[in-house]
Formats: C-alpha cells, sequence, structure tokens
C-alpha cells in the first residue's frame, strides 16, 4: 500500500492550478493561434478523439480535468475535418467543445463535413472562419446574423449559392478558387484586408476602405479585370502579388496594376511582387509612380521585369530582393535610362534571400560584386540581412557559406558599420 501512495508525493500535485494551466496550454498549441491556417491552427486529424489534447489532458485525473474545464480558450478551435463524418458521436464531441469553450469566441474550420446543428447554434460566437463550400453547407449563412465575425475565408466552387452575410464587424475577408455568385451580399465597404487567389476582382471596386490587398494567381489571369485606372482606393497602403511558382504567368503584375488609379497608389507603403516567372512579351510599361512607396519586396527572375519598379518608387528605403538569374544587372546597369538598386538614394535596409546557396549554380561571385558595390554609390545602408528561407539545412552551414559567398559584402558592411542579420529558416516578410 506504501509504494501506491508514493504517487502522492510527485511534484506534479503540488504545481498551483494557474501555472498548471499554462502548461496545459502549451501542450494545447493551437489555442495559442490567431489565424486560420489550417495546419497549424487547428487541432490535427483525429483531434477530437482520446489520443489528442485538450481530451486527453482532462483525463489524467480529477484536478486536471477541473483545470481544463475552467479554461475555455482550450476548446475555442474546431475543424469539422478533424471531428470526421457527421455521426452522433461526433455531433456529440462538437457540442460538448461549444459548451466547454463558452463564452469566448471561436475559430472555426467548416470543411467537407458540414456542421451540426449545436455548432450552428453558436453563429453568434463565431469570430474567425473558414468555410470551403459545398451544397450542405451554403446555408450556414442564411438568415443568421454574426455579430462577432471579423476574418471569414471562403473556398468557392460553382455550387456555391450563398447570397447575403450579415457581419457587422467583419474586416478581413478571403476568396479562394472558384466563380463569385454575382448576387453575393456582403459588407464590402468595411473591408479593410482582402486577398483573392483564382477569383473574380468584380467587387474589388465596392471595397472603398480597403488598406491591404493580396491577390494570388495560378497559370491563367484572374478573371473579371477591370478597365485600366478604373479602380480608386485611396487608403490602400499594402499591395501583395504572388504569381505561380510552376507556370509562366503572361501580363501578371503587370496587368493587375494598371487596374488602379494613379490615386489608389498615393498611400501605398508596402508593395510585395513575387513573380519568380514572367512572360515579357508585350508587356507594357508602368504609368505611374509610388512617391510614398518605402517598403519594397521582389521575387523575380531576370532583372529587366521589374525595373520599372525601381525607377517608379525612388523613396524606397527598405528592400529585399529574391533573385534567381541576373543579379549583377540589376546591382548594376550600364545601359542608360535602365534603373538599379543602386538608383534607390534612400535605401536604408537591404534583405537577400538566399535560399539556393547549396545548390552550384548559384553566381555567388556576380551577387557579392553586385552588393559590395553598394556602397560606392553613397547608399545610406545601415543593415544587411541574410534569409534562407524554409529549409532543413543546418544553420552553421548556412552561415558559412554566407561567409564564404558573400565575403566582400560583409568587409564592405564591416568596414561602413552596416550590422548585419542572419534569419535561418525563416521567410522574408514586411509586418
Amino acid at each position: 500500500m506504501i509504494p501506491r501512495l508514493e504517487a502522492i508525493r510527485h511534484p506534479i500535485r503540488y504545481i498551483p492550478d494557474d501555472v498548471l494551466g499554462l502548461i496545459l496550454t502549451y501542450a494545447t498549441p493551437w489555442c495559442l493561434e490567431d489565424d486560420l491556417n489550417p495546419v497549424d491552427s487547428f487541432p490535427p486529424p483525429g483531434g477530437v478523439g482520446e489520443y489528442v489534447p485538450p481530451w486527453t489532458l482532462s483525463h489524467v485525473c480529477r484536478n486536471w480535468r477541473a483545470v481544463c474545464l475552467s479554461l475555455p480558450h482550450l476548446w475555442s478551435a474546431l475543424s469539422t475535418d478533424t471531428v470526421g463524418a457527421n455521426n452522433p458521436l461526433c455531433a456529440e464531441m462538437i457540442d460538448t467543445i461549444c459548451r466547454r469553450s463558452e463564452p469566448l469566441p471561436l475559430r472555426l474550420d467548416i470543411g467537407r463535413f458540414p456542421p451540426t446543428s449545436g455548432l450552428i447554434n453558436t453563429a453568434h460566437r463565431w469570430r474567425r472562419v473558414r468555410v470551403t463550400f459545398s451544397c450542405p453547407q451554403a446555408d450556414i449563412f442564411k438568415d443568421r446574423v454574426f455579430p462577432c465575425l471579423t476574418q471569414l475565408v471562403l473556398h468557392l466552387n460553382s455550387d456555391t449559392i450563398c447570397e447575403n452575410i450579415v457581419a457587422p464587424r467583419l474586416y478581413n475577408l478571403e476568396l479562394r478558387g472558384g466563380g463569385i455568385n454575382p448576387r453575393l451580399r456582403l459588407p464590402w465597404e468595411q473591408i479593410t484586408q482582402y486577398r483573392s487567389f483564382n477569383t473574380s476582382l468584380e467587387f474589388l471596386k465596392d471595397m472603398k476602405n480597403l488598406e491591404e490587398f493580396s491577390i494570388g494567381e495560378g497559370a491563367s489571369a484572374p478573371t473579371g479585370l477591370h478597365p485600366p485606372g478604373s479602380i480608386i482606393l485611396p487608403k490602400m497602403r499594402r499591395f501583395e502579388y504572388e504569381a505561380s511558382h510552376h507556370h509562366r504567368v503572361r501580363g501578371g503584375f503587370y496587368t493587375l496594376i494598371k487596374m488602379f488609379n494613379q490615386r489608389s497608389l498615393m498611400s501605398l507603403r508596402t508593395l510585395i511582387v513575387d513573380e519568380p516567372y514572367v512572360d515579357l512579351v508585350e508587356r507594357p510599361p508602368l504609368a505611374f509612380t509610388l512617391p510614398s512607396l518605402i517598403e519594397l519586396s521582389m521575387n523575380f527572375g531576370r532583372a529587366d521585369s521589374v525595373r520599372d519598379i525601381l525607377s517608379a518608387a525612388p523613396n524606397v528605403q527598405s528592400l529585399h530582393i529574391n533573385c534567381w538569374e541576373d543579379p549583377k544587372s540589376l546591382g548594376y546597369c550600364s545601359t542608360p535610362g535602365h534603373p538599379f538598386v543602386a538608383s534607390l538614394r534612400q535605401l536604408k535596409h537591404l534583405s537577400l534571400t538566399l535560399e539556393e546557396c547549396f545548390d552550384p549554380k548559384i553566381d555567388f561571385a556576380t551577387l557579392d560584386e553586385a552588393v559590395a558595390a553598394f556602397k560606392t554609390y553613397g547608399l545610406p545602408l545601415e543593415t544587411m540581412s541574410f534569409y534562407s528561407g524554409p529549409t532543413w539545412g543546418w544553420k552553421a552551414r548556412w552561415i558559412a557559406y554566407v561567409f564564404e559567398g558573400m565575403a566582400d559584402s560583409l568587409d564592405m558592411c564591416r568596414k561602413n558599420g552596416i550590422r548585419v542579420q542572419y534569419h535561418h529558416d525563416t521567410e522574408h516578410k514586411f509586418v
């Protein structure tokens, strides 16, 4: 009997409940997220079963169960795909989650399995929601008000029939992969953050208060393009364009940017162009200026595809480059009238992504020569940052390659007091 009672003396039993609550929270990492990423922001497959927290944590002992039930945020994220098929057991589990998460707002991923009636009855608590539409799910927005909804992601298809979504606090919208019902009614003027991926842009003109616009497209350009200069978004301060990394895009960013009136670009602060493959045939020159732009990120193949952006943005202070083919011609170009990086006379922060530094095809000597020459033009550089991008390589090995390949540039930084930063296994991102 005495050996069996030794467990009572275990230190875990003397941890205060508030400290134990923090431990249980970190053991349920998706409850700390505030996004709708289906990979990291929701319980993994099988997450309503007996092998995944917080369910497992609530079955350890009475004290742990009491602590788990006193922390509604442990239960506030749910994916219907995680739960599984729509059967009585799963419905009971979803209803249990809805009760235990009260009164907190809910973060939901409604996938191929439709929501239960119990989940729909909590619509007044839905705050961030991702929906992949199919016919049985299209009515979840019908005749309902979503007073807490602030972020909505809709994966569309041809069967999408939702027409009116009443969400007085909605400001973050994402539409993905399909045609948009022309009868769709959303509080367009409330939207300040909008992302479109392979969807029509016909409603873009209605988002008068849009501040951040992000668009991704595949092999074909999105439908519903507006006439040149027809869109006026005077509050837009961030524009992000991402093209397919597997297909060449004809027109791409240059075709899209022409839709905007010059007034839409006067307050633009951040521009991100991720266009590694581009067809330069019949590509029109940019006929506008970006005087307010101070943050510029470019992922491109050939420098000639982005020179117009440099000439249109003379006041850039922070520049990120991920160049595949000809870094030297972007660093310096002898052709009259062809702008290059040293033309940015206010450049203070330069970032380079060297995600292929282990590839012998990368021309380190050319890149190093181009970067090292920047200081000879009198640029007011303060920091230079290197990013590896997402990689499985060792940090020490990657930094060693950078030291070896960019020796002249690093020597230039050392002599001029320029701070150097290394970001391993990290993608560059303007906050």
